[in-house]
């Protein structure tokens, strides 16, 4: 008997403890997704435009996973964050980078903007499955992904085609090499300034971006899209 009521008492605590959990995230702004957890960093949107973006970088982080056969390696690295955040200055994106929570070190994605239909979210949270230390494997892998899943208007698309881009680059003589495209930021024209990237020459960033993109969509339509859920 007496274990009985141990064994009811430790249930009841722990539903007690996961109801609490799950006010405390509402509270707070927050809503938590099987792979991830997205908080509205600055407290002024509604719980349902935080749930509606949630849902919406769940289904698109789906997707994703879907497209290269991988899990969400929650297991593994913890469930990402994704921090909902006003844009800073005229910049609307999102940003990949590392924190640190109760001695863990965790994923973020923190989306800068989220007034109209965010950017760069799919190709952040590729970087998120995939957390390559090369510049340039990164962009070739998010930048299809953020063309096939995410918004047209993002960087480096900016509502047109990244060939067509790349190909004014070319015809303009600004084309860069790809052998220049180190795995840091400085080829990229852009620099590091306590862990998170900043921009130093926006014509270079822009070039090598549509470069990279442009690249890694041919790699997938030439080697990828042979299996049937992957063509392009």
């Amino acid at each position: 008997m007496a274990r009985v009521f141990i064994n009811r008492l430790i249930e009841v605590q722990g539903i007690f403890l996961f109801l609490g959990t799950g006010a405390a995230l509402a509270a707070a702004g927050a809503v938590e997704t099987p792979p991830l957890v997205v908080h509205d960093r600055k407290g002024d949107l509604s719980a349902g435009r935080v749930r509606q973006l949630a849902d919406a970088a769940e289904e698109t982080l789906d997707r994703i996973l879907e497209f290269w056969s991988m899990s969400p390696r929650v297991r593994k690295l913890g469930k990402i964050r994704v921090n909902l955040d006003r844009p800073r200055g005229k910049r609307y994106g999102a940003v990949f980078h590392w924190s640190r929570e109760g001695g863990r070190r965790v994923r973020v994605v923190d989306v800068l903007g989220v007034g109209r239909q965010p950017e760069m979210v799919a190709h952040k949270l590729m970087h998120a499955v995939f957390p390559s230390p090369d510049k340039l494997i990164r962009n070739m892998m998010g930048i299809p992904m953020e063309i096939r899943f995410g918004n047209p208007q993002t960087f480096s698309m900016c509502g047109f085609d990244v060939d067509d881009w790349a190909a004014a680059l070319y015809e303009t003589k600004s084309y860069i090499p790809l052998r220049e495209l180190g795995p840091g930021h400085t080829p990229w024209g852009m620099s590091s300034r306590k862990g998170m990237p900043g921009v130093m020459n926006p014509a270079r960033q822009h070039a090598t971006y549509v470069e990279a993109g442009s690249f890694g969509t041919y790699v997938f339509k030439n080697f990828v899209a042979s299996h049937p859920r992957r063509s392009m």
